[in-house]
């Protein structure tokens, strides 16, 4: 039996345990917060250290920009460029859509709208600062073909000169650059030999695709990538040169038919060739069937005979429709392939020589891009289509037929499938809806306007092709993922791997990286002319509506109108109000489009004397470029309808928004054919050829689509060797038209309808009837080609002497295609966001430029 003295110590032990128990689960539990609260600031350290990294390179490189920001730039004074293009997203993109089809597991947490801009692109030229160099890789072969010509080569170093030799990569150096920004998700690879997979629903879609483990339509990881490529016109030679350096020292020569090419300047290679012959010659061209030598890296002692399979880069230009229209054809990332291996800002040889010098007769490639390569000059670079990513889409792709080409665009992957997803649906409404979310039932209510024009569009929704209606070759996403710097590198995709395509390996994947996991890359340009609004709270209960002379409408005291429809400035959006602050990014946008704030909760809008109206107080922001159409921005478009009485919205307020940048441009026009009213697209948009037009004969690869940038532009399209200002053979002028239906005055083909999804799609499938259309949307007929009529097919150049031509034995001046927006660049704001998955941890920096 235990004695009471006992009991009382054992149960002071236990006692004492206990506590001791619980101080050190205390501790426990302090030292886990501690070490969370460690981990969270070294977390956002690492994370600020980073972005701080980031924006200070990016601040000094646009400080050294070296244009004058001033469209269009003077190509003789070298100024270079700066471009920014604006994708479809927006940083309220997954705000809006995180609410809609599919419905969120949780709504009360959007878990996607960490996600902010994700597609911008940002280019230009820029000068080092003294003694500080930009660095890059080149194959040693270019830089041995200039130490030959220099003869600074000794004969011993030619005789153990090799094509290993040729195709290692060395540090090169340059004053001058090209440096581009983008964000791009982490794509799909193959397993085993790492080279882009692409896939798609149908042949017609078959693209790139991002990795997408989740399904929710949104990459699971993007990276902001940085090239640098170094602008040294010093390194080309013309043919005629090479040629004499062969001749001079014995080297074996290559085969030159065209005469008219001996003048013209290319990259030089230094190889020793299948036969053990050294030789001097252009890095691509000349090789029967192959459009280069194998400048990838190999040990093999000589350079692969013609015929050994090799990876096909750039490979010609002018293909056959098959391989113009494969997964990734030469015309679009042929260039990217070759700078896989080397840091030179290059672009494609036009072909100005296919010209009868009896006749005068132009060639079926005059005017076009050529498989032949040449290092850039800043007076080259002021052109778009002698830039980094930029491509000529090859008329067989626009309208089916040969010889001709768009103005130069960006090589951009699909539309958005997060964009398309709510865009409209299956006809199944979401497990939690009911009827009445919508007025006649399925598909239910879309939430953003469709990004391109698809004729797939109006087939039925148990079509295949409707569930991607966009062809591959539609670019308005993301950058092609080719122009990334890879492992390996191919031509196409696994099924021609597998037979027996070769893989080129180049191990320089992710050292264009500078920063993981992001979120946010949102390039923003300044607007003088971007409205703030204030928006006048709902009326107090007993006061008349806001805008009567003497309304006291926040309860403060002060009357808020100085007259009838007269705002105090001084009294809207005082502190304490019940007024509101609306910008171009608030998600409240519409409403202020609309000039009627009184909206219920289930999306009506009520007219009449509740009307609570919005002033503009200030003007000046910056903003996402075209933000007035962009398919993932907060306005979704020009027409808006009440989702519950289906009554189109009328646009009160669309003057106050027009401006260069936001992508209205008023008046309003008037279709001469049909009479519709419309508000058009910018017209110096159109004309500089980024907005494509697929003909009825194109291939379904392809959607009409605009591409809006912001661009320094160039002077030399009216001073170069070709027309781009569409010259029409049956009006016998010069013609800048828009394309309608036909008919006299206007003998044109071709009509793009300008879909715009109103905010209640109620119908039973997606037809034009759900879809709000300007048919005759008056674009301008801007191609480049050669023997085609320049207005029947849109977009194009012909083939022709860019000076003045004659009409009727009258010189005219020819039209000569503007920069996109004409105004002086002031500044862009440049905001990077990134995520720690681990930590949960979101920081985001700001560079804010003027120029």
């Amino acid at each position: 039996m235990i004695g009471k003295r006992t009991a009382f110590t054992i149960l002071e032990v236990l006692v004492a345990l206990a506590v001791a128990l619980f101080l050190m689960l205390g501790l426990a539990r302090a030292y886990k917060l501690i070490n969370a609260r460690i981990s969270e600031r070294q977390s956002e350290l690492k994370l600020s250290s980073e972005l701080r990294d980031i924006a200070v390179r990016l601040r000094n490189e646009l400080q050294q920009a070296t244009s004058t920001m001033n469209p269009p730039a003077d190509a003789n004074a070298a100024e270079g460029y700066l471009t920014y293009y604006e994708g479809a997203f927006t940083s309220a993109t997954t705000t809006l859509g995180s609410n809609e089809n599919p419905a969120p597991i949780d709504k009360s947490f959007f878990r996607d709208s960490r996600f902010g801009d994700i597609d911008d692109y940002l280019a230009f030229t820029a000068r080092s600062s003294k003694d500080s160099p930009f660095v890059g890789f080149i194959p040693y072969g270019v830089l041995a073909a200039r130490r030959l010509a220099n003869n600074q080569l000794t004969a011993a170093e030619r005789a153990a000169y090799t094509h290993a030799d040729a195709t290692r990569l060395v540090p090169f150096y340059s004053n001058e650059a090209e440096i581009v920004y983008w964000a791009s998700p982490r794509f799909q690879r193959d397993p085993g030999d790492g080279t882009l997979l692409y896939g798609g629903a149908t042949p017609s879609t078959t693209r790139p695709l991002p990795i997408d483990r989740n399904a929710d339509y949104l990459p699971d990881r993007i990276d902001l990538h940085r090239r640098v490529l170094l602008i040294r016109p010093d390194l080309n030679m013309t043919v005629d040169e090479m040629t004499l350096v062969n001749t001079n020292y014995g080297l074996a020569g290559f085969a030159n038919t065209t005469p008219d090419l001996a003048r013209v300047k290319m990259l030089p290679f230094l190889t020793r060739n299948s036969g053990g012959d050294l030789t001097l010659v252009p890095l691509s061209g000349f090789v029967t069937g192959q459009g280069n030598h194998q400048f990838n890296p190999t040990q093999t002692v000589n350079a692969p005979a013609d015929n050994v399979p090799r990876l096909n880069a750039p490979g010609p230009w002018q293909s056959p429709a098959a391989e113009a229209t494969s997964n990734a054809p030469s015309w679009l990332v042929g260039l990217a392939r070759v700078q896989q291996f080397m840091d030179l800002s290059l672009h494609r040889v036009t072909d100005n020589w296919s010209v009868d010098d009896t006749t005068g007769v132009t060639g079926v490639n005059y005017g076009q891009p050529t498989e032949y390569l040449a290092c850039n000059d800043l007076g080259g670079l002021t052109r778009p289509e002698n830039r980094f990513a930029h491509v000529r889409v090859p008329s067989l792709i626009t309208d089916g037929a040969a010889g001709a080409s768009t103005m130069p665009v960006l090589a951009l992957c699909p539309p958005h499938a997060y964009l398309h997803s709510r865009f409209t649906s299956a006809p199944l409404p979401p497990a939690d809806s009911t009827l009445g979310d919508s007025i006649q039932g399925p598909p239910w209510p879309a939430t953003f306007p469709a990004q391109a024009n698809d004729p797939r569009l109006d087939l039925g929704v148990g079509d295949v092709d409707f569930i991607n209606p966009y062809g591959r070759f539609t670019l308005m996403g993301f950058l092609r993922p080719e122009f990334g710097l890879a492992d390996r590198v191919s031509d196409q995709g696994a099924g021609l791997r597998a037979a027996g395509e070769p893989v080129a390996i180049s191990n320089r994947g992710g050292s264009d990286i500078i920063a993981t996991d992001v979120v946010g890359f949102d390039i923003r340009i300044y607007d003088e002319n971007a409205p703030k609004f204030i928006w006048v709270g709902a009326p107090a209960a007993g006061n008349p509506a806001p805008g009567a002379s003497g309304v006291d409408d926040d309860g403060d005291g002060v009357t808020d109108f100085i007259g009838p429809g007269i705002p105090d400035p001084e009294e809207l959006g005082a502190p304490d109000t019940d007024d509101e602050a609306i910008t171009i990014d608030s998600l409240r946008i519409t409403d202020a489009l609309i000039n009627n704030g009184t909206r219920t909760a289930n999306g009506e809008y009520i007219f009449g004397g509740a009307q609570s109206p919005f002033y503009v107080v200030d003007r000046g922001d910056f903003v996402d470029l075209n933000y007035m159409r962009l398919a993932g921005g907060p306005m979704r478009g020009l027409i808006h309808r009440d989702l519950v009485s289906g009554t189109q919205l009328p646009n009160g307020n669309l003057a106050v928004f027009s401006s260069p940048y936001s992508g209205v441009q008023l008046p309003l026009r008037t279709d001469p054919i049909t009479g519709n009213t419309f508000v058009p697209y910018p017209e110096k948009w159109m004309d500089s050829g980024r907005f494509i037009f697929r003909g009825g004969s194109g291939s379904a690869t392809l959607s009409s689509f605009m591409q809006p940038v912001y661009d320094t532009w160039t002077n030399s399209y009216q001073s170069d060797d070709f027309n781009q200002e569409g010259w029409d053979a049956a009006q016998n002028l010069f013609v800048r038209g828009p394309l309608t239906a036909g008919g006299p005055p206007f003998i044109l083909s071709g009509v793009y309808q300008q879909r715009r999804v109103a905010q209640n799609n109620a119908a039973t499938a997606p037809s034009k009837t759900v879809v709000d259309s300007d048919f005759a949307l008056n674009l301008s007929a801007v191609i480049w080609g050669n023997q085609l009529p320049s207005i029947g097919n849109t977009g194009r150049f012909e083939g022709s002497s860019a000076g003045v031509l004659p009409v009727n034995g009258v010189s005219t001046k020819p039209f000569v295609p503007p920069a996109p927006i004409e105004e002086p660049l002031r500044a862009l704001k440049i905001t990077i966001r990134v995520n720690d998955f681990g930590e949960n941890a979101i920081r985001q920096q700001t560079v804010i430029q003027e120029f």
